[in-house]
């Protein structure tokens, strides 16, 4: 009988140390406050503004501030219009001078064809025109020409083949298609490989002076974007 006293008694002292153990030694839990680590501030990795796009951070894509302006839109050259006729300054093969009627009729973009040729990352921007004289039939001559709507200025050497795209320089391709030519009237493709979604082509009718201004077989003769500014240049952006 006394054994099994002292083992109750045992066994009252093991329940009551446990239940002091839960207590923390019998001190009051709810004196401990609770304490939450503070989070360090995100840092932002800035990509610089560009063109296309303003500062961007690169972890979680938010932006401050807005993109770089467009270059050419900033020095006040008018562009015109797609599907409308412009008369502007050329030339006749003999050097006299010639009015002629230009026209950019349409605008389309296409990845690849039997002629413009796929490339990954790039779609072709191509532009339709028609040029004819006015005045009575001779061989005459046109001037295109093109820039980056975006970057470029008036000491740009041209012809180039680069544009900037987001941030980048990235080489295009340039190929013509003739549809139909006469003594009178030129009408042909202007195709352009760019990346895909840029929109900053610039396409210049001008008069070359019977390549006096552009040798195009002479690159120690080319010319500079200033040299084509007047007022019978027309400009037209190629984007749809």
């Amino acid at each position: 009988m006394a054994k099994k006293v002292l083992s109750l008694l045992l066994a009252l002292v093991c329940i009551l140390s446990l239940l002091a153990g839960c207590n923390g030694g019998g001190k009051d839990s709810s004196e401990t406050p609770s304490k939450t680590p503070s989070e360090p501030a995100h840092q932002h990795e800035w990509r610089e503004a560009n063109y296309q796009e303003p500062k961007t951070c690169t972890e979680c894509d938010e932006t401050e501030g807005e993109p770089i302006p467009p270059k050419f839109s900033s020095l006040g050259f008018e562009l015109k219009e797609i599907g409308v006729t412009y008369t502007y300054k050329s030339c006749y093969e003999d050097k006299s001078d010639a009015t002629a009627k230009a026209t950019v009729k349409d605008v389309r973009i296409i990845f690849s064809d039997d002629y413009y040729e796929q490339k990954e990352g790039c779609e072709w921007i191509i532009a339709t025109c028609v040029v004819e004289v006015v005045e009575n039939p001779k061989v005459f001559q046109i001037a295109i020409e093109r820039t980056d709507f975006y970057c470029y200025d008036l000491n740009t050497k041209f012809p180039t083949n680069v544009v900037n795209y987001y941030g980048a320089d990235r080489e295009i391709e340039i190929k013509t298609k003739m549809i139909k030519s006469t003594s009178t009237i030129m009408e042909f493709e202007a195709g352009y490989l760019v990346p895909v979604g840029y929109d900053g082509v610039i396409f210049a009718f001008f008069n070359d002076y019977n390549n006096m201004i552009i040798d195009y077989s002479n690159p120690d003769t080319v010319a500079i974007f200033g040299d084509i500014l007047d007022g019978d240049t027309l400009f037209f952006r190629l984007k749809k």
